[in-house]
């Protein structure tokens, strides 16, 4: 068995379950569903642009939400914001058979604020960055 890490970084954070993050909280179910789907698409394509072969038979990740100001925030609300698009792109973009815990572990999630923001490759949609996201993969292969 294999082993490689990829290391992708992504300019911005989802907003927390408070703020409607992961569709919680949505008006309309359609709501939640387009959140979900930005931020699975968003994976996607970083993993795409990492270069991430597919096939995977096991997967560790390690996610690490990086904002530029000190505001108390509860780190519980963006678990699910995060890890269920990311879960499913993996499954959804043929890198992964599964999410199911034989498949995708959660080996750490954690924060940190008041903290200088790497460069990242520049977003579109985005012309100032307040948060990023690094997210950490070991994938193994067969």
């Amino acid at each position: 068995m294999t082993t490689e890490t990829y290391v992708i970084t992504v300019p911005e954070t989802p907003k927390s379950v408070n703020q409607g993050g992961g569709g919680v909280r949505a008006a309309h179910w359609g709501v939640a569903f387009k959140e979900k789907e930005r931020w699975q698409q968003t994976f996607m394509q970083e993993f795409m642009v990492a270069g991430m072969d597919k096939d995977m038979v096991h997967c560790k990740v390690d996610v690490t939400l990086r904002f530029k100001n000190r505001n108390r925030r509860d780190l519980e609300n963006y678990r699910h914001p995060v890890m269920k698009p990311l879960a499913d792109a993996l499954v959804a973009g043929g890198w992964l058979q599964d999410d199911t815990e034989e498949w995708f572990v959660v080996e750490g999630f954690r924060m940190e604020s008041g903290v200088e923001l790497s460069m990242p490759r520049p977003n579109p949609r985005q012309v100032y960055t307040k948060s990023e996201m690094i997210v950490k993969l070991e994938a193994s292969y067969a």
